[in-house]
């Protein structure tokens, strides 16, 4: 099918309010969970039970199997099947939510991420890099691909055949072949929390893209690190951060407390008149980075993380917005703070 078709037939699913419960019963059978397993090369597995979770999304469903391996160990095993792109959200619950004491977890799609700020974050090289990091803190997890599972679900017929594709699981790949991860190749042992996760999920899919920037690799710590900033001169920059306290973006200055009190005394009415509404603080607390930090919102990062799609879409265009309004304040402190150096200098 056509990358249009797909999106077109997901808009329709994901915007109505049709019950889907059962097609996506007749697409989950025995039958069907063995042919994932072998794609995947669990072929060690055999399904014995397959209990439906509860979904209010008609375009996702998820189930909890017990398999039992030829040995006759029973293995528990999480499917969360996607009409569309896989997401993060999808990731959490198949992570630390429904999914989180399953032995084996399988993320299953069908369908690209097309860009329309209703639909939740994600994409296959965030996901793919999040699932990398599961399998290296020795939580098994598998993303799947599967191919005509839209046409199938929709059909309220299971006519299609469904065609599995495995995008990433416990194994890497050498010359095109895939090997199980060794303990050698892993380089990350903690798993990260479900909160920082999150985190990860508002400034990855719903801040980076209003920069219209490269999708983040398979190697990039997708955790730490994606909290935006700008270097500026005099080893100065802005650092814009979501915690319990709220929204603040900080003009921060490592080395040099000199430059962020001299902005602080004279031209602290710039920020002021910027954000009329807004608390402006001097941070200069011995031992820690001077800053000015402007408080851009009150609310804390555990309500930012379970709001709405749409409510964080607009939140990540806020902080994209406010930090290039701020920027431009902080340069032009800079740029009198260089005059005034001068003519002191000169005299």
């Amino acid at each position: 099918m056509e990358t249009n078709a797909i999106e077109k037939q997901v808009s329709v699913i994901s915007t109505s309010n049709c019950n889907l419960e059962n097609q996506w019963k007749m697409f989950l059978t025995e039958d069907e969970v063995n042919r994932i397993f072998k794609s995947i090369n669990l072929t060690n597995l055999n399904v014995i039970e397959i209990i439906p979770c509860y979904s209010a999304a008609s375009d996702e469903y998820s189930a909890i199997i017990t398999a039992k391996k030829d040995n006759g160990d029973s293995v528990s095993v999480f499917i969360d099947a996607r009409l569309g792109h896989p997401t993060w959200q999808q990731f959490i619950n198949v992570t630390y939510d429904a999914g989180k004491s399953a032995d084996v977890k399988i993320m299953i799609y069908d369908g690209p991420a097309n860009g329309r700020w209703n639909e939740p974050a994600g994409d296959i090289c965030a996901i793919g890099n999040l699932i990398k990091r599961n399998n290296e803190c020795d939580v098994t997890t598998y993303l799947v691909e599967a191919e005509g599972l839209v046409n199938n679900i929709i059909s309220d017929a299971n006519k299609y055949n469904i065609f599995y594709k495995m995008d990433d699981g416990p194994y890497i790949e050498i010359l095109g072949t895939f090997h199980p991860i060794s303990k050698d190749n892993k380089t990350i042992q903690d798993l990260p929390s479900k909160l920082d996760i999150q985190k990860a999920e508002f400034w990855v899919g719903y801040y980076l893209p209003n920069w219209d920037t490269e999708p983040v690799g398979g190697d990039d710590n997708i955790i730490k690190d994606w909290e935006p900033g700008y270097s500026l001169s005099h080893d100065l920059s802005t650092k814009a951060v979501w915690n319990e306290h709220g929204c603040f973006i900080d003009l921060v200055s490592e080395f040099d407390s000199e430059i962020i009190e001299w902005i602080w005394d004279n031209r602290k009415s710039s920020f002021i008149e910027a954000y009329p509404n807004n608390a402006i603080v001097l941070k200069n607390e011995k031992g820690k980075p001077f800053a000015i930090s402007v408080r851009l919102s009150c609310i804390p990062v555990e309500e930012l993380v379970n709001m709405e799609t749409r409510d964080k879409w607009q939140y990540g265009e806020m902080v994209y917005s406010e930090e290039h309004k701020f920027v431009s304040i902080a340069n032009a402190a800079i740029d009198d703070y260089d005059k005034a150096k001068e003519v002191y200098q000169l005299k």
